[in-house]
C-alpha cells in the first residue's frame, strides 16, 4: 500500500488549535472570574431618566457649561522651558522659549 503525502502540517496545526483553546479558556476565566460559585456580593444600580427639558437644550448650550476657567495664552507659558501655543481662534501657532515668543505660525 501506498502512503499518500501531503502538505498539510498536523503537528503544526494541533499546536495552533491548542494555543487558541488555551486563550479562549483564558478569556473565558478573565471575563467571568476565577470563582467556581455564584458571587455572594450584590450591587445596587440606580438608574435615573434625563429631564426631558435638560435633553433638548441645543448642543452649543451644553458644550459652554464645562468652561472651568478663562485663560489666555499668557496665562499659562512657563517662565523656563518651550512651550507651544495653539490659538484656535486666530488658527496660529506661537512658539515660546523661556517666556518669550520666538515664533508664530
Amino acid at each position: 500500500m501506498y502512503r499518500i503525502e501531503t502538505s498539510f502540517d498536523v503537528k503544526g496545526f494541533a499546536f495552533a488549535l491548542g494555543v487558541v483553546g488555551l486563550f479562549v479558556a483564558g478569556g473565558a476565566l478573565w471575563h467571568f472570574g476565577f470563582s467556581a460559585g455564584p458571587s455572594t456580593a450584590t450591587t445596587a444600580v440606580v438608574v435615573r431618566s434625563p429631564d426631558p427639558a435638560a435633553t433638548a437644550a441645543p448642543l452649543f448650550a451644553a458644550a459652554s457649561e464645562r468652561v472651568i476657567k478663562k485663560l489666555t495664552i499668557a496665562d499659562v507659558v512657563p517662565a523656563s522651558g518651550t512651550f507651544i501655543a495653539a490659538d484656535l481662534v486666530a488658527m496660529k501657532l506661537n512658539v515660546y522659549q523661556d517666556g518669550i515668543a520666538i515664533a508664530e505660525y
